[in-house]
């Protein structure tokens, strides 16, 4: 009986886990975020912290690390984030930034000061930080 407690265990820890990180620069002025203030970012309710301007990056729609984000940060399914971006659209509020590739994302992330995004989990490059989430 153990044994089905400890696999259901396991098995719902690797059904919830992140498989992105979030990375920024060194530039950025924080070293974690809640959830929250993540969702906050990628909805451009937040576009300034401690004095920096923050550039959210989203990778292409079709990408399923992208809906796996949307899900699990911004919790929001894609017609009601469409159905959020068109009405912010009149206020003057644009999305975040696509880029198509990971690599175009470390880019942008090495050489924008502010810019934060979500990437497969593990990637590592200079410069660049995994920033906590917490729930």
């Amino acid at each position: 009986m153990k044994h089905i407690f400890l696999i259901l265990f396991i098995l719902f820890n690797t059904l919830h886990a992140n498989s992105f990180d979030v990375l920024v620069n060194d530039s950025f002025p924080l070293k974690s975020l809640s959830k929250k203030q993540l969702k906050s970012i990628y909805l451009k309710k937040v576009t300034y912290i401690s004095g920096v301007k923050i550039f959210a990056i989203n990778i292409s729609s079709s990408n399923h690390l992208r809906r796996e984000f949307e899900k699990m940060v911004l919790v929001m399914n894609p017609q009601n984030l469409k159905n959020y971006w068109q009405k912010a659209h009149y206020k003057g509020i644009r999305p975040p930034k696509v880029l198509k590739s990971n690599k175009n994302i470390l880019s942008y992330l090495s050489s924008v000061e502010g810019a934060i995004a979500y990437v497969p989990k593990g990637i590592a490059i200079e410069n660049l930080h995994v920033l906590k989430v917490e729930d």
